[in-house]
C-alpha cells in the first residue's frame, strides 16, 4: 500500500484496533480495489472521491455479484 493515508488506516487497525494480520489485509485490498475503480472509472484519487463515486462503486459491485457485506467492508 504506497498511498499516505491508506499506510496510517493500516497502522491505526494495528496499534489502535489491535485488528488482525487477515483483517488488515482484507481492508487493504478494499482499499486497493477502491482506488483502482476511481483511477480507471474517473481518473480521481481516493483523497479527491466524493458521496456519487461511492454511490456507483456499490452499484459496481452489486452487478458483479458481491455480498451487502462485502461492499460494506469496502465503504
Amino acid at each position: 500500500m504506497s498511498n499516505p493515508s491508506f499506510i496510517a488506516f493500516e497502522e491505526f487497525l494495528r496499534s489502535e484496533r489491535r485488528a488482525s494480520e487477515k483483517t488488515i489485509v482484507a481492508y487493504g485490498t478494499e482499499l486497493r480495489r477502491w482506488q483502482s475503480f476511481l483511477e480507471a472509472e474517473y481518473e480521481v484519487a481516493p483523497k479527491d472521491a466524493e458521496r456519487a463515486h461511492a454511490k456507483r462503486l456499490i452499484v459496481w459491485r452489486s452487478k458483479q455479484g458481491i455480498s451487502n457485506r462485502s461492499i460494506n467492508r469496502t465503504l
